[in-house]
């Protein structure tokens, strides 16, 4: 975790790939009380779904949320540049519990595993698609890598 500063371009690539594959892209709440919202009321236990999905891939933040694109994490002084649109885990008192224990984890895995392998497309040179299969959670496709150690 000490070498994570240096480790700029790992931590926008771990950024980029909650951007772009958000696992839960839509989270429902229950209002607990009768609310005002510009000018709407929001009885007492309505559901209310966020669209998680429409924030991470807004063009007016992101320019081209259609690309993978780590770089867009990285300002003029290379280093990381948080966006509070980035918001994979929700926010505010909702916020998902886990989020600083996954972070740490995604990026002590993900270090460890670029550490010891290269990972390549499988010998046919299929790139996996980048479709999900949207359900409660949205999951990637089946797909073929090579984890090729490294010398």
């Amino acid at each position: 975790m000490r070498d994570k500063p240096e480790l700029v371009y790992l931590e926008a690539t771990i950024l980029e790939v909650m951007r772009y594959g958000c696992i839960v892209p839509i989270v429902g709440r229950a209002a607990s009380c009768d609310n005002q919202l510009e000018g709407y009321t929001i009885p007492k236990n309505t559901v209310i779904l966020s669209n998680l999905h429409s924030v991470l891939y807004a063009p007016e933040v992101w320019g081209d949320p259609e690309n993978f694109r780590p770089e867009r994490f990285i300002g003029q002084d290379g280093k990381v540049i948080r966006f509070e649109e980035l918001i994979p885990f929700s926010m505010g008192r909702r916020v998902c519990l886990g989020e600083s224990l996954a972070r740490m984890e995604l990026f002590l895995y993900l270090a460890a595993m670029i550490q010891r392998f290269r990972f390549l497309p499988p010998e046919t040179g299929e790139l996996p698609s980048l479709q999900g299969i949207l359900g409660i959670v949205d999951v990637p496709k089946r797909y073929m890598v090579r984890a090729v150690l490294r010398k």
